[in-house]
């Protein structure tokens, strides 16, 4: 399986377990922006109640949450 495979099966385990606490540490750095974006807007229709902590590079997360942690 390839990385972007990986991360599309990481979100579809999530969605099946349904988690209160998600953390997400780079874990869609494989996907383009547009799949990217798509994963987080499924985990967040899925999983609405959900707290979702993502570490990451990169400017598309930043849509989906509610804070914003720099260090």
């Amino acid at each position: 399986m390839n990385e972007s495979s990986n991360s599309v099966l990481g979100v579809v385990r999530l969605l099946l377990r349904k988690p209160k606490w998600i953390l997400i540490q780079e874990s869609f750095d494989s996907l383009d922006p547009e799949g990217e974006v798509d994963m987080y807007r499924r985990i967040c229709q899925e999983l609405p109640n959900a707290t979702l902590l993502t570490v990451t590079n990169q400017p598309t997360a930043e849509a989906f949450h509610q804070r914003k942690l720099m260090l």
